[in-house]
């Protein structure tokens, strides 16, 4: 019996030290490197055992992968094996960092592990959760049912580890870690990481999103703290690595904000202001309300709050700021004394379907910060040719959006397939509002480190990363400057950058930019993809609340392919097509274009803009007619 024992000893001792002797620890990238900003997702790994670094979303950026630019759907398989990931930590609740979690949870249905985050990451999360989960699509892109949807809501709601600042938690065997505020966003966090092996303990720090130093809401960046982390490898983050700011021009800007918004009100105008639904409208709208009990604005200014998720987070800053134990872990004390949010002086509003209700109000603050969809969308098509408009860009928006056109100084922009000419102001305030570090306060946060050995440049475009780096290597000589690729692997005992190979997943994660141009007969071989399709369309449909269907190829239920107009997108073809625009389609050519799913099992496209359809004339069957 003994020699039955002792062998089940020996391959225990065995296995432990062919663990030890050949697991190699390493970093592997699926986001926000290679130039990317968004999407954060990093996986460290030993090769056995791994722990998920943020899980944020690509918010449809293009990167490049393998020479060739590509966009990654959030629905799509991960481009790594789950079933490795022991842990998740998330850094804090903007969508670049843990906006495709719940789809983690999706494609890993066993996975039982903890996600760790700060109490007050976890709050702005749960807050505004059934907004996230509404819009959850399947592997393929389609509609999710409501059972998985709510089975996926259960299992990571109770998954949920939160922790506070500077609170050890246990990630795996002999693998620790830790929270430091970063002065980002309430409950944003770098994220300590203690490798121990034997007698060698390496430490690693993620820093997650850094902020620049003097958000009015938020304490100031534990630099000290920093410090005492004994870091031997960095991991930071670079979005303004190529900007250095002005404390005099951004109190300069101040005065000029309010001077804008005051002006306004006096000629009974109109302002509007698209912004992000996370931090960037709290951060505008305290900024107003304390204009006011300044005596820079006038009392009576009639402010609105649109869009449902910025509702949800101005909620969700109010009860972080109303719990006393919370305000002082995650809010400055003068926050926390004068409680910015606590005596209202703004409504609750949504004018998706009415943006008529905008003239009873001074000042909207609404989503979505790039002008292309949500409340700012609808108002933005509604009140641009007003002169007496006035339109603040406080944010970042890419320049073919709404709002970047707008601020290169397009005189007309098209929406929803109709151009408007823009009679309104359009004036630009956005180092007054940036929630990031500019180069100097990142040079700073680095330079706080004194153990350092590497950087590892992510979250950036090229250009703020090749600028950060020759920043970094004029001040501090002895540190080496890394900068990885999507889908690479940083090896942490050579660290040395190699390729990782792609995952056969069986959707295109990441997927071509280069639509093809099919027929509605080929679509199924296309699910996941974006294409354009082309076909006859055979039969129409109109249900009474809105909805439209184009049927393809046959007469439903017989049709091959679906184009579906929802009752959200609807007004946008009937403003430009008129109403009853579909009855004119049957038996003519369209193309369609957008990302093909399936619903019923029948191919479809969800239509959500006029410009997504065209009208082919003549025969179409022979040759793509769609580009």
């Amino acid at each position: 019996m003994w020699h039955k024992k002792a062998g089940v000893v020996f391959c225990v001792l065995v296995g432990l030290w062919v663990y030890f002797a050949y697991a190699e620890w390493e970093i592997r990238f699926y986001g926000a490197v290679g130039g990317e900003v968004a999407g954060s997702c990093y996986v460290l790994t030993n090769g056995i055992e791994a722990i998920l670094i943020d899980c944020g979303s690509h918010i449809s950026e293009e990167i490049e992968v393998d020479g060739q630019k590509v966009r990654i759907e959030d629905y799509c398989p991960f481009d790594f094996a789950g079933e490795n990931i022991k842990a998740i930590i998330i850094t804090h609740a903007h969508d670049d960092h843990i906006g495709r979690l719940h789809y983690f949870f999706l494609h890993y249905p066993n996975y039982t592990g903890p996600v760790f985050m700060t109490r007050a990451t976890k709050e702005l999360y749960v807050r505004n959760w059934q907004n996230t989960i509404n819009y959850m699509k399947d592997k393929n892109g389609g509609d999710l049912d409501e059972y998985t949807k709510n089975k996926i809501a259960e299992r990571l709601l109770s998954q949920i580890d939160a922790v506070d600042y500077l609170v050890t938690f246990s990630l795996i065997a002999n693998v620790s870690a830790y929270f430091v505020n970063t002065g980002h966003i309430p409950g944003a966090a770098a994220v300590v990481v203690n490798i121990v092996e034997g007698e060698t303990v390496t430490t690693l720090t993620f820093s997650g999103d850094i902020g620049p130093g003097d958000h009015p809401l938020l304490p100031p960046l534990p630099l000290h703290t920093f410090s005492l982390t004994n870091t031997d490898i960095l991991v930071v983050e670079s979005t303004y690595g190529d900007v250095t700011r002005d404390p005099l021009a951004k109190t300069r800007e101040l005065q000029d904000f309010y001077s804008t918004i005051r002006t306004s009100y006096e000629k009974n105008g109109l302002v509007i202001i698209p912004t992000f639904a996370l931090d960037r409208t709290q951060r505008v709208l305290i900024t107003i309300l304390d204009g006011i009990r300044r005596g820079e604005l006038p009392e009576a200014l009639k402010i609105a709050i649109g869009g449902s998720s910025s509702q949800n987070y101005t909620l969700a800053y109010k009860a972080l700021m109303a719990d006393e134990l919370l305000c002082s872990k995650y809010f400055s004390t003068t926050t926390c004394v004068s409680r910015p949010l606590a005596q209202g002086g703004f409504t609750f509003e949504r004018f998706n379907r009415n943006p008529e209700l905008a003239k009873n109000y001074h000042v909207i603050i609404t989503p979505s910060g790039t002008g292309a969809s949500s409340d700012a969308e609808v108002l933005l098509r509604r009140y641009l040719s007003d002169p007496n408009t006035v339109v603040l860009k406080v944010g970042w928006a890419p320049p073919d959006s709404p709002m970047g056109q707008l601020a290169a100084g397009a005189n007309k922009i098209t929406m929803a397939g109709k151009e408007i000419q823009v009679r309104a102001s359009i004036k630009s305030y956005h180092s007054l509002f940036s929630g990031h570090a500019d180069q100097l306060m990142l040079v700073n946060f680095i330079q706080a480190f004194p153990k350092l050995k590497y950087v590892v440049i992510t979250h950036g475009s090229e250009r703020a990363r090749n600028i950060l780096q020759e920043r970094i290597q004029e001040v501090n000589k002895n540190v080496t400057v890394i900068k990885p690729g999507y889908r690479q692997k940083l090896k942490l005992k050579t660290m040395s950058l190699e390729a990782l190979p792609a995952l056969t997943t069986g959707c295109p994660s990441p997927s071509s930019l280069d639509e093809v141009c099919i027929s509605a007969s080929e679509a199924r071989q296309y699910v996941g993809r974006r294409a354009w399709v082309h076909g006859v369309v055979k039969s129409v449909r109109r249900l009474d609340y809105g909805r439209v269907f184009l049927n393809l190829g046959q007469p439903y239920p017989d049709h091959i392919f679906t184009v579906m107009v929802t009752e959200e997108d609807i007004d946008k073809f009937d403003d430009l097509l008129g109403y009853g625009w579909e009855n004119t389609l049957i038996n003519k050519t369209i193309c369609i274009n957008g990302t093909i799913r399936l619903y019923n099992n029948i191919p479809e496209i969800i239509a959500t803009n006029p410009e997504q359809l065209k009208v082919i004339p003549g025969d179409a069957s022979k040759a793509c007619p769609c580009k």
